[in-house]
């Protein structure tokens, strides 16, 4: 099962930035969301800071699965591909931090955010943290919720973060294997996502990235935790839900537009990822509402 992320809470800290207003530091809490149950691979430009309030869950990031429990701190580098599954139906609670460099270093009000280049450049990996480590992080992660928003108490505790980071993790450009393993996988992703609604092939896609079919099967589920088929009818699903929860489109309607030919097909589907049906799930949101 995994998790959504379904933000509970949302903030920029806009003064932080005086460059065009844009905030270069963001702060959410996620929490696992029952009708959610699927959250494509993902990545941004932010460098994401990830403590686990509550609850146990696999992390994937490029290529390297672990498991992180309750205190456990997760670091995500710009532009990294990852994605968070919940072990079980449990509760599932985060709280984290994005920080945009590219803005932050034009900030006349958080000076010295040079030091820290290694986090936003590639030169510091992905890492996860847990003890004594991930106990300073953490504690650092809440007093930036616990923070006024556009105040100096929220600049000290970016500080104390990046600090803290800077202190705990390992600096060390990735090998020349682990880029071109990343920059394939990122392709391959781009490329099944880019090819939806249409048909997925497995041929097609090692193609594009230049790799045979078995290396690129093996390369896509080590990044991905799915096939690349298993993860095409996944995302065609999540797109469904997205539909089914905007509008009033027919539910065969919605079927076709995202790749699925077959409406008992996609109804099989879409009741063994969810546990229901498309049109109890819109029904669902229906009474949610109400």
């Amino acid at each position: 099962m995994s998790i959504a992320v379904h933000c509970k809470q949302n903030e920029n800290f806009n003064v932080l930035c005086s460059s065009g207003g844009r905030a270069f530091l963001s702060r959410y809490v996620a929490e696992r969301c029952d009708i959610c149950p699927f959250y494509p691979v993902h990545r941004h430009e932010e460098l994401e800071v990830v403590l686990v309030c509550d609850g146990t869950l696999t992390v994937c990031c490029d290529g390297v699965n672990y498991t992180a429990t309750k205190g456990d701190v997760c670091v995500f580098p710009p532009f990294s591909m990852h994605a968070f599954c919940a072990l079980s139906s449990q509760s599932v609670t985060l709280h984290a931090v994005l920080l945009n460099f590219r803005l932050a270093s034009n900030s006349r009000d958080f000076v010295g955010v040079d030091r820290y280049a290694a986090f936003f450049n590639g030169s510091a990996p992905a890492c996860h943290m847990h003890g004594d480590n991930a106990d300073e992080i953490g504690a650092t992660i809440n007093a930036l919720f616990g923070a006024r928003t556009n105040s100096d108490e929220t600049a000290v505790e970016v500080g104390n973060l990046l600090a803290l980071l800077q202190s705990h993790a390992t600096v060390g450009s990735p090998s020349i294997t682990d880029r071109k393993r990343t920059h394939a996988a990122r392709q391959a992703i781009d490329y099944v996502a880019a090819t939806l609604p249409g048909k997925v092939e497995v041929a097609d896609v090692a193609g594009h990235c230049g790799y045979s079919e078995f290396y690129l099967m093996k390369l896509f589920k080590a990044f991905t935790g799915f096939s690349v088929i298993d993860y095409a009818n996944r995302l065609r699903l999540f797109n469904a839900e997205r539909l089914l929860s905007s509008g009033n489109r027919a539910v065969c309607d919605i079927a076709r537009a995202v790749g699925f030919d077959n409406i008992s097909y996609f109804n099989r589907q879409f009741l063994r990822l969810y546990g229901m049906t498309p049109t109890e799930f819109r029904d669902g949101l229906t009474q949610t509402i109400d």
